[in-house]
């Protein structure tokens, strides 16, 4: 089965409010794995309409293509669903921020669409917090990939875990 690693929303403006190493180390092993394997890699990049807003991608995105998106969802570009087409791509794993909208509604729209779709839980991030929702004890993150694993309609592996599946 082809995969595609897309990575959503890696940019200046939303690491600078969030200090998740492991998300951001899971992200590169994913990254260096897919460049092992000569796989596809793929930026979604939000755009913001604020002049105060540094939109770049915080990585070296060399020759990978970027999108670009005005909401949560990676496929209102129609032209990431036609790439993604063209290259005849058959899985899709997220990875990215915020998990409980970009991350969250992409996969929901790419299994829709006929993706194998897996999101990597720990490769996934929010700037949000328990303070954020005003839900004492919650962990975005988790209640998200708890609710998306539960669904059966999109898969949630943890980082080690698609390893172990890809190589056993």
């Amino acid at each position: 089965m082809k995969e595609a690693l897309l990575i959503i929303d890696y940019q200046n403006y939303i690491l600078d409010y969030i200090n998740q190493k492991e998300v951001l180390n899971n992200i590169q092993k994913l990254v260096n794995l897919f460049e092992q394997e000569e796989k596809e890699i793929i930026f979604v990049k939000n755009i913001v309409e604020n002049d105060d807003v540094n939109e770049e991608i915080q990585m070296d995105i060399k020759e990978y293509p970027v999108f670009e998106k005005k909401n949560p969802n990676a496929f209102s570009n129609n032209n990431l669903y036609k790439y993604l087409q063209q290259r005849g791509i058959e899985r899709l794993l997220i990875t990215g921020f915020n998990i409980e909208y970009c991350c969250l509604f992409t996969s929901i729209v790419a299994s829709h669409l006929g993706f194998h779709t897996t999101m990597i839980e720990d490769a996934c991030g929010t700037t949000g917090d328990e303070n954020s929702y005003e839900m004492p004890g919650l962990d975005i993150v988790d209640f998200v990939g708890t609710i998306l694993n539960w669904s059966d309609y999109v898969e949630v592996l943890y980082y080690d875990e698609y390893i172990e599946q890809k190589y056993s």
